[in-house]
């Protein structure tokens, strides 16, 4: 992975939707698993709700696309690159990972929204259960993206104030509205919140896979429980049952 400053770029026209392809799957030829960060913004994010924005970031790239669904719609999953590869295609994929932080809500969206059936995903925030349980610690409850980066990568006062500057306009709790991820030209403030977090999934991963401990209860390895309980949130995502509020959310799955 690249350790330039990351830059963030708007895919709101077909043509960038096709760079941004080319970006993503531009891996190099001796990468064993290429990976990409994902992340969504939305209004009342679940299949009831609105996509507005796809952040993505791979690891073998400095770019942050952020994906204009309010613009482009469907479109923006299903246009070609020239090689024919779509946003659905990388999405789908079963030999690209695709890391994402409580991956339910976004699972929902995309496959009830736009019939999007994501495979090979690493939850992060299952990693973290997990981390927790190879030393030992208390997991009765999951802990939430911003608290799990300030307390795996101690982000510093800059990420704090882009975080805080984002919430204040999207959050209902701080007199702001989710639309404001629909307003365009999108607000500055938003686009570097959307940008910000996406950035630090891979250092995020890496950070806590460094943390593990010895202890197991399992014959199983820990990278093997990660995936099965990854899967099993996305197919609780995807059925018609699936009760995405509530208290249950905060109880952290068994591993």
């Amino acid at each position: 992975m690249t350790s330039a400053q990351p830059i963030t770029r708007i895919a709101d026209t077909l043509a960038l939707v096709e760079d941004c392809v080319k970006d993503l799957i531009s891996y190099p030829a001796a990468t064993s698993q290429p990976c990409i960060a994902v992340d969504l913004e939305g209004v009342d994010l679940c299949r009831h709700g609105r996509v507005c924005l796809v952040q993505m970031k791979a690891n073998h790239s400095r770019i942050i696309w952020l994906l204009d669904i309010t613009v482009l719609g469907r479109t923006a999953f299903d246009h070609p690159s020239s090689d024919g590869t779509t946003v659905r295609d990388i999405l789908q994929s079963t030999s690209i990972k695709k890391i994402l932080f409580d991956v339910r809500r976004d699972a929902e969206a995309l496959y009830h929204i736009y019939d999007i059936d994501m495979h090979n995903v690493c939850d992060l925030q299952i990693v973290e259960i997990a981390a927790r349980q190879s030393n030992r610690n208390r997991t009765q409850f999951v802990k939430g993206l911003a608290r799990t980066i300030t307390d795996y990568l101690s982000p510093g006062a800059e990420w704090t104030l882009i975080k805080e500057r984002g919430v204040a306009l999207f959050s209902p709790r701080e007199g702001g509205s989710f639309e404001a991820f629909e307003r365009r030209p999108l607000d500055p403030a938003i686009v570097e919140y959307s940008a910000q977090d996406v950035a630090l999934l891979a250092s995020l991963e890496a950070r806590m896979m460094s943390r593990f401990g010895s202890f197991t209860s399992s014959r199983y390895s820990w990278g093997h429980r990660i995936q099965v309980a990854s899967e099993k949130r996305l197919t609780e995502a995807k059925s018609p049952i699936y009760d995405g509020e509530g208290r249950h959310r905060a109880l952290a799955p068994v591993i």
